[in-house]
């Protein structure tokens, strides 16, 4: 009898032992979606500086036309726009971890807008009217982009 009691206490601590694996590696593996939600987030939130430091820097938080006055070293501008553009690329990844919104559809336009600039300044006889509207359209995803994530919470 003593030997039934063993076996059975034995199963039920077995059980119990899985039951609480189980409930931890889901703690877990809530916790590290929350982790990477959340440095998603900062990576963004530094991004986003970025940008808007560009946008302040060269005066595009205003609709202008006067694009060869502003942009007067094309090669830092041009530089700078790669860069920015391979950081996006970067933060379209990032992306998919944040949890509660879509942001792949809202990062394809704003990436598509930068490299449409970036390609209108490859070249150098560029139309002020098109880089103009490109650049509307950079700000206009740019905003997006903005009011998304404001809906979006830190967890």
């Amino acid at each position: 009898m003593d030997f039934i009691y063993y076996i059975i206490s034995a199963l039920i601590g077995g059980l119990i032992a899985a039951g609480l694996t189980y409930w931890r590696m889901k703690v877990s593996k809530s916790t590290r979606r929350n982790d990477l939600h959340n440095a998603a987030l900062a990576q963004i939130d530094i991004w986003e500086a970025e940008l808007d430091q560009f946008f302040t820097r060269y005066n595009l938080t205003e609709q202008t036309h006067d694009f060869r006055l502003i942009f007067l070293d094309l090669a830092d501008t041009r530089s700078e726009v790669t860069r920015i553009k391979s950081r996006t690329r970067t933060m379209s990844r990032l992306a998919r971890n944040i949890r509660g919104k879509n942001f792949s559809s809202v990062f394809k336009g704003i990436l598509e807008a930068i490299e449409e600039l970036d390609e209108l300044w490859a070249d150098t006889r560029f139309d002020d009217k098109e880089i103009a509207d490109c650049v509307d359209k950079l700000r206009e995803s740019f905003e997006l982009v903005k009011d998304t994530l404001s809906d979006v919470k830190r967890i």
